[in-house]
């Protein structure tokens, strides 16, 4: 994989931290686990989900000055999809 191609599938967190989006997941799921002790947990995929899908919309409407078409295209989704994430965490009115 040249680096332009690992650039496009691996999220770089900040120039100073050279840690990927995919290794904090990693680390940040290993932690959680490790913190259960054993104890069982359910619904952990919505949780994950919900923790990484909120900030995602936010920071991405924000970059896209609220645009939902130029948002949607950023994100690679359908845009009444969006728009039914958006709603269903309160980012727009219904």
């Amino acid at each position: 994989m040249s680096p332009k191609q690992k650039n496009k599938t691996e999220i770089k967190l900040s120039k100073k931290n050279e840690e990927s989006l995919k290794e904090v997941v990693t680390n940040s799921v290993r932690n959680y686990f490790a913190e259960l002790d054993g104890q069982p947990t359910t619904d952990f995929y919505s949780l994950v989900l919900q923790q990484i899908e909120l900030p995602l919309l936010i920071e991405t409407m924000q970059y896209a000055n609220q645009n939902q078409t130029l948002a949607s295209k950023i994100l690679g989704l359908n845009r009444g999809t969006l728009r039914t994430k958006l709603r269903q965490y309160k980012l727009i009115d219904s």
